[in-house]
């Protein structure tokens, strides 16, 4: 509930981090990127597929994030990241259908 109530507040600047992995790697996965956000960070985990809100992250935040999750280790070889920073004038939901079809991709091997 905590990642959706951000999500409806989402604002330019904030940004969405997408994280898939095979849904046997989920819940380790899940586990490791909590423990690397901000307190004010969300995190929402289905089998398989992490969404990450960082708010007021920007493209920064997301390298930040981004160099966190690499030098921790803990994705599987098998995984897939992709990111958008919520423009301005552009709805919550808007940002999170463009994460889905358009997300920039990241190689984070």
């Amino acid at each position: 509930a905590a990642f959706y109530e951000a999500m409806n507040e989402a604002a330019a600047g904030d940004a969405l981090v997408s994280i898939e992995v095979s849904g046997e790697d989920s819940e380790a996965v899940a586990a490791a990127v909590r423990s690397l956000l901000r307190g004010e960070d969300r995190l929402l985990a289905t089998r398989g597929t992490l969404r990450v809100f960082l708010v007021a992250g920007g493209e920064p935040g997301v390298a930040s994030f981004l160099d966190r999750v690499r030098d921790a280790g803990v994705l599987p070889p098998e995984h897939e990241v992709r990111s958008v920073v919520v423009a301005e004038g552009e709805a919550p939901l808007d940002a999170f259908d463009r994460l889905r079809s358009d997300g920039q991709v990241h190689q984070l091997d």
